[in-house]
């Protein structure tokens, strides 16, 4: 099966090498306005030459979290599970450390942690969700606002399209400096 989202003389290609072969196109919307499927997204890019960990990173971040949270504290949520933050970190002791620093600053009922240290019939979508890549494929969130960090490209723009999806997000993004002389917004069309 070769699949793609996006239209290529690809698929012609292996057509003509594997036969038999079939195509399946995906039907369009009769919609005049189709579907949206990706919503305007603040990006505030941070520079931060290390992984995130330990407590000045746990303060940071908590800090950058508590603004997200209040920016989107009187947002709607819809009929599913709704995220006013979601957090993705690298390592599964930070993500700890700083749930532990939220349900602090929060309370339990409002921050929930998912990695793989969590069983999956235990993992919740509250308030404010910080995880681990476990979250990175095959999950749709709503959120109001997406913070992460991503030492790559492939990490950075996956992570990044986990907001976005069901309203507009506000994302901040831990990077290293050398992708950037200083913290820069742009603005996604």
């Amino acid at each position: 099966i070769l699949s793609s989202a996006t239209p290529s003389v690809v698929a012609n290609v292996f057509e003509g090498i594997f036969k038999p072969s079939r195509t399946v196109k995906a039907k369009v919307s009769s919609s005049p306005n189709g579907r949206q499927i990706r919503h305007p997204t603040r990006l505030l890019l941070k520079p931060f030459d290390q992984i995130l960990g330990g407590k000045e990173c746990v303060q940071e971040v908590t800090s950058s979290i508590k603004e997200l949270y209040e920016r989107h504290k009187s947002d709607t949520p819809s009929n599913k599970p709704f995220i006013r933050v979601l957090t993705i970190v690298n390592s599964v002791a930070f993500c700890a450390q700083l749930w532990e620093s939220l349900k602090n600053e929060f309370g339990e009922d409002k921050v929930s942690m998912i990695s793989g240290l969590v069983p999956k019939k235990a993992r919740e979508r509250k308030e404010i969700t910080v995880a681990t890549s476990t979250v990175e494929v095959g999950v749709d969130f709503d959120v109001a606002s997406l913070l992460f960090e991503a030492r790559d490209p492939i990490t950075f723009i996956q992570r990044l399209c986990r907001g976005g999806r069901h309203r507009p997000c506000d994302v901040v993004a831990y990077v290293p400096p050398e992708l950037l002389e200083k913290p820069d917004e742009i603005p996604d069309e």
